[in-house]
């Protein structure tokens, strides 16, 4: 089986970092992986970006994820301006439950068959392993196919950068900037 997606490593620990980071440790996050628009469907489609939801919409982390029509019109702005589609969604769970909530499988973020949710547990906190993430493919018509542990690489593949030292060196810039951003919340939670 083609994989439906491909990301580089750095890009998902970078990822993962950022999750947990706007999560807190306590509340959900959520982002969504973006692709050219003209990639082929019937391809891996490599993502190249990602748009986390709370940049989109402010207010939409809330313990759980409520993400408004006005994020889905920003995130529609950005795909349009910079020639992206939307591939995949990525979200945080507490503790190991990967699987899907009624909500989840009721309310895809994106319901067009192809699309990709990824949920992270403990709430990214200490990057898990793709293998310990749940890949739920969307069929159309309320269908879902889920992976679990080693099957997830049926759906995503993680690919190792060809510059992992530069890459590592922007996974901990981004670690940085992820703690600058929870003690500015703190500060602006207290004022």
């Amino acid at each position: 089986m083609t994989p439906a997606i491909s990301l580089d490593l750095s890009l998902w620990n970078s990822l993962l970092d950022e999750l947990s980071a706007r999560g807190e440790g306590w509340r959900e996050s959520a982002a969504f992986l973006l692709a050219p628009k003209d990639s082929s469907p019937s391809l891996t489609v490599a993502v190249t970006s990602v748009a986390y939801l709370d940049d989109l919409d402010a207010t939409c982390l809330t313990g759980g994820i409520t993400f408004s029509a006005d994020g889905q019109s920003k995130l529609s702005s950005l795909c349009r301006e910079r020639g992206l589609k939307v591939v995949a969604d990525v979200h945080t769970h507490p503790g190991t439950w990967v699987s899907q909530s009624h909500i989840d499988a009721a309310s895809p973020m994106v319901a067009v068959p192809g699309h990709l949710a990824i949920i992270v547990p403990r709430y990214a906190q200490n990057r898990p392993w793709i293998e310990k993430s749940g890949v739920h493919l969307y069929r159309g018509d309320g269908e879902w196919t889920s992976a679990f542990g080693v099957r997830v690489h049926d759906l995503v593949e993680l690919r190792e950068s060809a510059h992992a030292p530069e890459d590592e060196a922007e996974s901990v810039w981004h670690r940085v900037v992820a703690r600058l951003r929870r003690l500015l919340r703190e500060v602006r939670r207290r004022d």
